[in-house]
């Protein structure tokens, strides 16, 4: 739906009214607590606050967003997007990056790899995943993969191990075969997750099924 520029100005004002003094409590303690120990301080957290909010109204006017959009989800999302973005590698949660200080081995190189493997499942996901938002969303949810999928993950797309590889590192399985299912199973969920986000921030129309 497009909006014309009377009724852009209204919903943004009820969007506005509604949501910004709602949100702001939780979204400024969830991005301070995220970004713990990092070079963040409340001010940055404020600003992201105040640039949600100026990408809603451009969102807006050019009416790239739907009708039935869920603003509390759509306000964090966006938000914690643009954090990614400006502070990509300094959460407190390295749980894809087990050492964590070592460049080669961040979010953002295992995003690149795993983008190339989700790239191979269909042309929609290649067209996707070129998207630099959808590539962002992606490195923020492999952040916070839990283990083994973390682990596996990462064995796989970015150290290159083989699966049987793989199990010597994980005591948890005892065959190749093993570890493939599970990597299946770990991929398809982080997929979900990151086509739910994309969804919640109104950047695709249609909401995943877990299958």
């Amino acid at each position: 739906m497009l909006y014309s520029k009377r009724s852009m100005e209204e919903s943004y004002e009820e969007i506005v009214r509604k949501w910004y003094k709602k949100l702001r409590p939780n979204f400024i303690d969830n991005l301070m607590e995220k970004y713990k120990g990092s070079k963040m301080r409340l001010e940055d957290a404020e600003n992201i606050y105040q640039d949600v909010f100026i990408a809603i109204y451009d969102n807006i006017a050019k009416g790239a967003i739907r009708d039935n959009t869920s603003w509390s989800s759509y306000i964090m999302t966006i938000g914690l997007n643009m954090a990614t973005k400006k502070y990509r590698g300094l959460s407190k949660s390295v749980s894809i990056n087990e050492k964590g200080s070592e460049e080669e081995d961040s979010p953002e190189n295992l995003a690149r790899e795993v983008v190339k493997e989700i790239q191979k499942l269909s042309e929609e996901d290649q067209e996707l995943y070129s998207d630099p938002e959808a590539q962002a969303l992606l490195g923020e949810e492999l952040i916070h993969t839990p283990e083994p999928c973390a682990s596996i993950i990462r064995y796989t797309y970015f150290s290159g191990l083989k699966d049987k590889e793989i199990t010597e590192e994980l005591d948890k399985y005892n065959s190749a075969q093993a570890v493939k299912a599970k990597r299946y199973q770990c991929m398809k969920d982080l997929i979900y997750r990151v086509k739910l986000s994309l969804f919640h921030a109104g950047l695709i129309d249609t909401k995943p099924e877990r299958r």
